[in-house]
């Protein structure tokens, strides 16, 4: 049997040709992740297995007063005073309606492990409510009083806790 003749510059092309256009879809699809994480109004980040943060969004880094590129690639206690998240990749246990205290602030989270092959490799965290007390006095209708022991009976009933 005889095969045809190849030409392999041509080969070479058509391979590289195919390799950038995967390579531009790619890095499409990272842009658009990217945007949509700085669009999740609430705070979110995400770290590795080992608490390291590899994404950290533009709406939690203004609530809590840091430089998100700054936070990139520190761990997460160094901050956020009191994290869980190398935690919660520890265990591989989600962490859900949960009270956490930083920078003096008390506010609701929920901290989710995320598996790839039966192992954690990930842990998605994200704000699911802020300290009330952070909107001015003004700003507050008359009907919102909450405090933190408020936002710990919400977060209890939320979770499905007895209170």
């Amino acid at each position: 049997m005889k095969f045809p003749e190849t030409d392999p510059d041509t080969d070479s092309r058509q391979l590289s040709r195919g390799f950038s256009e995967q390579l531009r879809g790619l890095g499409n699809r990272l842009k658009m992740a990217d945007l949509i994480f700085d669009h999740i109004e609430n705070g979110a980040l995400v770290t590795d297995a080992e608490g390291y943060i590899l994404y950290f969004n533009r709406p939690y880094a203004e609530f809590l007063g840091v430089e998100a590129k700054n936070a990139i690639g520190k761990h997460a206690t160094d901050v956020l005073e009191n994290s869980r998240m190398h935690i919660v990749a520890r265990t591989g246990k989600a962490e859900v309606n949960e009270i956490f205290t930083t920078k003096g602030r008390d506010m609701v989270v929920q901290r989710i492990p995320i598996f790839e092959d039966g192992k954690v490799v990930a842990v998605f965290g994200q704000l699911m409510f802020k300290q009330i007390s952070d909107v001015s006095p003004g700003e507050q209708p008359e009907h919102v009083g909450i405090e933190t022991e408020a936002l710990r009976k919400r977060a209890d009933l939320v979770a499905g806790h007895p209170l």
